[in-house]
């Protein structure tokens, strides 16, 4: 049975936050013996600095927490050394701890709080006791055992809550013979094995993630487990997905949507799902059921993770790099597609604190931060115009520039458009504009509905987007939408209004893909 403790870990954890931000500061054990402290900001516009106010919170406490630690050692060592000799040794492992200690993983909840959490592991604070001369290696261990209370290592989350045996009874049948493509290569137990009801010495929680799946033959109960791998990674990225969008919704940034949750799930947990292996069966022939344990060897899935979030920090930066050019657009979709780099690796970041025993990502290269707010002034430096022509075509504009601004971008009317442009641009008005939409509004008739006595009628906007500095339209995209009504006047009303419903997410969605694309 899980321990209270754990019971509000296990629940801070399953909302996608890391099982770190609960867990606090304090001297921990994990790979290597390490104390950790988190830092916490809230309240700030600025992303940046919200970020660094954490990180530097987080140190903060680190030195609260090796304060803690240095009067464990002073408590052995004042009456043989000195009082004296303590204090200046104690002063000079303090002082190394500022410098030893680094930013490990970082949080940004729904709510804009930043989480930061610093780490400084033992071996770290033997080589800085060296400068004083005064403690042993081995001192260090036995005080930093008194701070930690000899905790043993928790796991990081309950992995998934084991499914209970189905009621035996008179009239249980066997088990039925398990299809051909149930195979798994999984060699089936003989006896009850342990992680049937809890954790399995063959499958401990530091090397193996593992679910269990149970059913009426061998096909349901892999699917199961497999399955219940799988709820561990897709609730927790999709919160994620969530809180990364909304977090800067918060903090007065544009909240623009990249990619949707579902894809990023999607595109994260297909990472770590390829790892998994059913490890064993176990027919429970007294109960009709059979059991099956789907599992992800840590360390392999560990390994990719990291290299996978390596290589899409490293896109961020080139990314970063491109964005340096004079050439407005290119600034846009090099941001853009930084963005993109960076939330596809803050996913994989959390499959990693999921797979990972100490629950601890991998910190940024590039501060996404700092990416949203260069993409926030070149969105604003970006010139955009819209003309719109034909049947209540100022309605349809105004609609189209109200979702464009609230995306972050500055959007101004043109005049006098000409609705003849050829597919190079024409002589449409350009003016001083970096992209121009150029759309026209018409009424098409689409018949008569109810016998006769409902006109019918299909608003169409077709629209062109053109980049002006090359004079070449770039995109074309149609939007219509059909209504009725007993005047032919009110049906026509009736679409336009409708019309402008979905013409602004529509053509603003396109108008992004075409701004994110590499």
């Amino acid at each position: 049975m899980l321990s209270t403790a754990l019971l509000i870990l296990s629940s801070v954890v399953a909302s996608g936050e890391p099982a770190w931000v609960a867990r606090g500061s304090g001297a921990f054990p994990s790979d290597k013996k390490s104390f950790y402290s988190v830092g916490v900001a809230s309240g700030m516009k600025n992303p940046a600095l919200l970020r660094t106010t954490a990180d530097n919170r987080a140190r903060a406490e680190m030195a609260k927490t090796f304060e803690t630690f240095s009067a464990s050692l002073m408590k052995d060592y004042m009456n043989s050394s000195g009082a004296q000799n303590v204090e200046a040794a104690v002063q000079t492992l303090s002082a190394g701890t500022l410098t030893g200690a680094e930013i490990v993983d970082r949080y940004l909840n729904s709510e804009g709080v930043q989480y930061s959490l610093c780490k400084l592991d033992l071996d770290r604070a033997k080589e800085l006791a060296k400068d004083g001369k005064i403690f042993k290696p081995g001192d260090l261990d036995k005080a930093y055992d008194n701070l930690s209370g000899g905790m043993k290592k928790p796991p990081q989350q309950a992995e998934v809550a084991k499914p209970p045996p189905p009621t035996s009874g008179n009239n249980a049948k066997p088990a039925a013979a398990p299809p051909k493509e149930a195979s798994s290569g999984a060699k089936p137990r003989t006896g009850r094995p342990a992680w049937v009801d809890g954790e399995d010495p063959a499958f401990p929680w530091s090397k193996f993630l593992y679910a269990v799946g149970f059913g009426k033959d061998r096909t349901a109960s892999e699917n199961g487990a497999a399955a219940g791998i799988s709820k561990i990674f897709e609730t927790k990225v999709a919160q994620v997905a969530k809180d990364f969008q909304a977090s800067y919704a918060k903090s007065g940034a544009s909240n623009i949507e990249i990619q949707s949750s579902e894809v990023l799930t999607q595109t994260s947990t297909s990472k770590v799902l390829s790892g998994v292996r059913i490890a064993e069966v176990w027919d429970d022939k007294g109960t009709a059921t059979v059991y099956a344990i789907a599992v992800i060897e840590r360390s392999k899935a560990t390994e990719g993770l990291r290299n996978k979030i390596q290589e899409l920090d490293q896109t961020a930066v080139k990314a970063l790099e491109k964005a340096n050019d004079s050439d407005k657009l290119k600034q846009v979709r090099s941001l853009n597609q930084a963005i993109g780099a960076i939330q596809e690796r803050e996913m994989l970041n959390t499959d990693l604190r999921i797979i990972d025993s100490n629950g601890v990502g991998v910190p940024g290269e590039v501060s996404y931060a700092d990416v949203y707010s260069k993409l926030g002034e070149a969105q604003e430096a970006l010139n955009v115009g819209i003309v719109v022509s034909g049947t209540q075509g100022d309605d349809v504009r105004a609609a189209l520039a109200q979702g464009l601004t609230g995306m972050g971008y500055v959007v101004k009317e043109v005049k006098g458009g000409d609705d003849d442009d050829d597919e190079d641009g024409g002589s449409a008005p350009s003016g001083d504009f970096d992209l121009l939409i150029m759309g026209k509004v018409r009424i098409e008739k689409a018949g008569q509905a109810a016998g006769g006595t409902f006109e019918m009628v299909r608003a169409v906007a077709d629209f062109q987007l053109k980049n002006v500095k090359k004079n070449k339209i770039v995109d074309e995209y149609t939007v219509s939408q059909k209504e009725g009504h007993k005047t032919a006047q009110e049906a026509q009303r009736r679409a336009i209004r409708e019309l402008n419903k979905v013409v602004a997410p529509e053509i603003a969605k396109k108008f992004q893909k075409y701004l994110t694309k590499k």
